[in-house]
């Protein structure tokens, strides 16, 4: 079975017997395998299972969405062993990066582990598209976008109810490993990135002078 496939059904199975009225989340849930810093000094495989848990039915629905779409893309060129290490060390990472920034506050979602798929792809393939607030992008640049909205968010400090520090770990995770499994593709897709870093701080210079 696809790697894919199986954290689909493991994710579906696991929203429905985690959720209560209302198809959202049970708090008791949240409370006891979600991640923040009380739970994973009393429970470290809440590193784990946080990853397995989603607040509502869209919630899940997004996840999944990214998850078939850049997982199966992923499969074709990495081995089931690191695309599982991407996967699982990129949850591990934006989870951690996440409660460093908001430590009380339960984190749950597979977001930061598809971001890291996200991240590897990026480095990969960096000319497939992806759709950014409803505009198709290249990967290349959405991860500069997505970068640059998060750096923002941190140096405003505002406060969403939307894991992004973690998001962006997961990312760069993703996107470190693809550098180690393959450096010589993972180096071209770095000069891409490169790139369009370079584009939009042009464009901004000009917006903003």
């Amino acid at each position: 079975m696809r790697p894919s496939t199986l954290l689909l059904l493991a994710n579906v199975g696991a929203f429905f017997l985690t959720v209560g009225p209302g198809l959202t989340i049970r708090p008791d849930v949240v409370h006891e395998f979600g991640l923040s810093l009380p739970n994973l000094e009393r429970n470290p495989l809440c590193l784990i299972t946080y990853m397995f848990l989603h607040a509502n039915l869209l919630h899940l629905a997004m996840n999944m969405l990214g998850l078939v779409t850049f997982g199966r893309a992923l499969e074709e060129i990495l081995s089931r062993f690191e695309w599982y290490l991407v996967y699982f060390a990129s949850g591990v990472a934006g989870g951690l990066l996440q409660i460093a920034f908001t430590p009380f506050e339960p984190v749950v979602g597979a977001s930061a582990a598809i971001f890291g798929l996200i991240g590897c792809m990026t480095m990969l393939r960096p000319l497939s598209i992806m759709f950014f607030f409803l505009i198709p992008v290249p990967l290349a640049l959405f991860a500069v976008l997505y970068t640059l909205f998060v750096v923002l968010l941190v140096k405003w400090g505002l406060v969403t109810n939307v894991a992004h520090v973690g998001h962006l770990g997961g990312m760069g995770t993703g996107a470190m490993l693809a550098l180690v499994m393959r450096p010589m593709m993972a180096l071209r897709g770095l000069a891409v990135v490169a790139v369009m870093a370079a584009l939009v701080w042009l464009v901004l210079k000009f917006v903003h002078p």
